[in-house]
């Protein structure tokens, strides 16, 4: 039930997120790179896109993006378009690892829509990226009148679990593969 209790705190978190689509302050605490580097031999952070770091993992996130302050990580997009990237960890939780689509939709689909949403077009995948597992759950989900496609990357650190969850309210195609595709833990 614990395990069940962590993705659904996430999916809260990032729905009142989406639905306040409130305006943050910067933070500075994490490391910010906007020009087109290679942060290792194989990351290249896109133009436009500035890196975060927090010292566990790292990935790329259009630079012009609104951090909010306080500790949860939220990058919201300044248009008011809703667009967001959410940061939540928790321990190390493997039961990402062994998720399935089948699993998805029979655990925890019925609690989301418990709560009043509407989810549909559940994948969940394992890939790598970056020589680091990820299990990438992405779905779309209905509330308020409002279509939200959702993608998120479960990683683990050390001792701790991150997922790094893309909301669209408006459709942005690079907004997640960018995140993929520069998603890294320090070892």
């Amino acid at each position: 039930m614990k395990r069940k209790i962590t993705l659904i705190l996430s999916l809260i978190l990032v729905l009142a997120t989406l639905i306040s689509c409130g305006n943050g302050s910067a933070n500075t605490t994490e490391t910010t790179q906007t020009t087109q580097t290679t942060t290792t031999a194989a990351i290249v952070i896109p133009a436009g896109y500035a890196k975060y770091n927090n010292g566990r993992i790292s990935f790329a996130y259009p630079k012009n993006w609104t951090r909010s302050s306080g500790s949860t990580v939220i990058f919201t997009n300044p248009k008011g378009n809703g667009n967001n990237i959410n940061v939540f960890y928790e321990d190390k939780n493997t039961i990402y690892d062994t998720m399935t689509t089948a699993s998805f939709n029979s655990d925890f689909k019925p609690i989301y829509e418990a709560m009043g949403l509407t989810i549909s077009n559940a994948k969940v995948e394992h890939k790598t990226t970056n020589g680091e597992k990820v299990t990438v759950i992405s779905y779309t989900a209905k509330t308020q009148g409002k279509t939200i496609k959702q993608t998120q990357f479960v990683i683990h650190s050390g001792n701790l679990t991150y997922t790094v969850t893309v909301s669209e309210f408006v459709s942005d195609s690079a907004l997640a593969q960018n995140i993929f595709n520069t998603l890294d833990v320090t070892k």
